[in-house]
C-alpha cells in the first residue's frame, strides 16, 4: 500500500505521518484497486471533470461510500471540496485519479504506470517538465487537503498537524526543484519515458 506521498508504508514513521496515514485510510479508497478507480473515474467524467452527481455515480459503481455528498458540512466533503480548483468546473479528473492511484490498492510499479498515463496529457508516451509539474502540484493539493481533513478529525492534535503543514509548505519549492533534478536532471532531460519514470517511482526516488 502507499501513502499520499507515493511511498511504501513503513513501520518507522513520525507521529504526524501516522496521523495522515490514519486520515488517508478513513477515506476508504484503500479498499479498491487503483486501476479500477482510475478507470471508473474516467468512465463517468464529462469534459475532463465530474460534478457531485457524476462523482456519486462513479463511487456507487465502485461501491464506495457516498454519504459525504449528502452532508456538505462534514470533514470528508470538505476534503473533496478542497480538491476542486475551479468551483464552476467541479472535480478535475486527473486530480481525482491521482488521489485514487496513490491511496488505492496495487503494486507500486503499476501505480507508477497509471500516474504516468494520467499526466501524459498529449499521449506522447513521454512526460515533459510541465506534465511533471502538474503531477507534483496535484500531489501537493491532495496532501494539503488531507492535512486539513486531519485537523478536523483530530482537533486535539491541531498544533502538531499545523506545524507539520507549515514544514511542507516551506519545503514545497525545494521539493519540486529536487524532484525536477531527479527526473529531468535539472532541465538537461526534456522528456521522460514511462520506463524511466516507473523505475524512479518504484525504487522510491520520487
Amino acid at each position: 500500500n502507499c501513502s499520499c506521498a507515493g511511498r511504501e508504508i513503513e513501520e518507522n514513521i513520525s507521529k504526524e505521518e501516522q496521523i495522515l496515514l490514519d486520515t488517508e485510510l478513513s477515506l476508504g479508497l484503500s479498499e479498491i484497486h487503483a486501476f479500477h478507480y482510475d478507470k471508473d473515474i474516467a468512465r463517468y467524467a464529462l469534459n475532463g471533470h465530474l460534478d457531485d452527481r457524476l462523482l456519486r455515480t462513479a463511487y456507487e459503481s465502485m461501491m464506495l461510500d457516498t454519504k459525504f455528498l449528502d452532508e456538505k458540512d462534514t470533514p470528508v466533503y470538505r476534503f473533496y471540496d478542497n480538491l476542486v480548483a475551479n468551483k464552476l468546473e467541479g472535480y478535475d479528473i486527473k486530480t481525482l485519479s491521482c488521489l485514487g492511484i496513490l491511496l488505492g490498492k496495487g503494486e507500486i510499479n503499476k501505480k507508477a504506470e497509471l500516474l504516468f498515463k494520467n499526466y501524459d496529457r498529449d499521449c506522447s508516451n513521454e512526460l515533459d517538465v510541465n506534465e511533471g509539474l502538474a503531477m507534483f502540484n496535484d500531489m501537493m493539493q491532495i496532501t494539503s487537503a488531507l492535512i486539513e481533513l486531519a485537523k478536523l478529525k483530530y482537533p486535539r492534535k491541531q498544533i502538531m498537524i499545523t506545524n507539520y503543514s507549515r514544514k511542507i509548505k516551506e519545503s514545497r519549492k525545494n521539493s519540486w526543484t529536487y524532484l525536477q533534478m531527479l527526473l529531468f536532471q535539472g532541465g538537461l532531460v526534456e522528456k521522460l519515458s514511462m520506463q524511466d519514470f516507473v523505475a524512479a517511482f518504484a525504487d522510491q526516488t520520487v
